[in-house]
């Protein structure tokens, strides 16, 4: 009898966790607006001003610059000669960003003497082909020397593609 009463609520449990988990991103969907309100003023609007030049950058297909703005541990998988070509290249696989709108920023850093760190999800449009997908996509924003760095923008861990 006790046995039954633990494993449900164990089963009760991971229904709630799994429950939070898929509204967590409708949540965050609504709030646009305010997405960036986490960071303090000192630093947002320079945070906004690279995120969107990040952004820019990456629609407009501006391999060589975006390079510029990765941070040192993305910079240093390759120069930026084969970075550009392979960027170039996975297109095809990867397809092309259309549109980024962040929707939620997180806090990562982890102590007052590390870099100040934030995650940017939101929603992306990529072109794959013919076709036009909406995911769900995050990247890193790390304050290095008073300029902001970007991990590169990949699909976030838990995501829906729908056509646009």
């Amino acid at each position: 009898m006790k046995i039954d009463f633990y494993r449900g609520v164990f089963k009760w449990g991971a229904s709630l966790a799994a429950i939070m988990m898929l509204t967590l991103p409708a949540f965050a969907q609504g709030r646009d607006d305010q997405a960036f309100e986490i960071v303090p003023p000192q630093h947002r609007g320079t945070l906004v001003q690279s995120t969107l030049e990040f952004i820019e950058c990456e629609k407009t297909k501006q391999y060589g610059r975006l390079y510029e703005m990765l941070d040192d541990k993305e910079a240093s998988r390759a120069n930026k000669e084969d970075y550009v070509a392979s960027r170039a290249k996975a297109e095809t696989k990867r397809g092309t960003l259309r549109e980024f709108a962040p929707n939620l920023v997180m806090d990562l850093t982890l102590n007052d003497s590390a870099p100040v760190t934030y995650e940017i999800t939101g929603k992306a449009w990529v072109k794959l082909g013919s076709d036009v997908v909406e995911k769900r996509m995050t990247m890193t924003a790390t304050l290095h020397g008073g300029a902001w760095k970007f991990s590169e923008l990949s699909e976030s861990f838990l995501h829906i593609e729908k056509p646009r």
